[in-house]
C-alpha cells in the first residue's frame, strides 16, 4: 500500500458462522503498517450505496461486454440432496467466484 492509501473492507462471508478454523488469524497480519503508512481502512456495505446503482451499471455493463472486467463464476450441478452442502461452501471459502447451483435429477 502507498502512504495514505485507502482500503475498502467488504465481504467476509466465510466468517459469518465460524467457518474458519479457530487457530487461524482472520484480521490484518501487520497493524504496524496501517499506522506507519497512515492508511484508511473503511467498511463497505453495498446497500449503503443503492442510489448509485444505476450509475454503476452504466459503467460496469460496458466494461463487462468489452472484456475489461472479468467475473469469476463457480457453477455446480448437484442433486437436491447436496444443495445444503453446496450452499455451505459459501461460508467456508470452498467456492471460487460467484456460486451458482443448477439442480439436476
Amino acid at each position: 500500500m502507498n502512504t495514505f492509501g485507502r482500503i475498502a473492507f467488504c465481504g467476509g462471508i466465510s466468517e459469518y458462522n465460524g467457518g474458519l478454523e479457530e487457530d487461524k488469524s482472520t484480521g490484518p497480519k501487520n497493524y504496524k503498517m496501517i499506522l506507519m503508512r497512515r492508511l484508511k481502512v473503511q467498511g463497505y456495505i453495498c446497500v449503503d450505496h443503492l442510489a448509485a446503482y444505476p450509475e454503476a451499471l452504466g459503467e460496469l455493463i460496458p466494461a463487462l461486454t468489452a472484456g475489461t472486467i472479468k467475473i469469476k463464476e463457480d457453477f455446480r450441478e448437484v442433486g437436491i440432496e447436496y444443495y445444503v452442502e453446496t450452499v455451505n461452501e459459501l461460508y467456508c471459502g470452498g467456492n471460487k467466484g460467484k456460486l451458482a447451483i443448477k439442480l439436476c435429477d
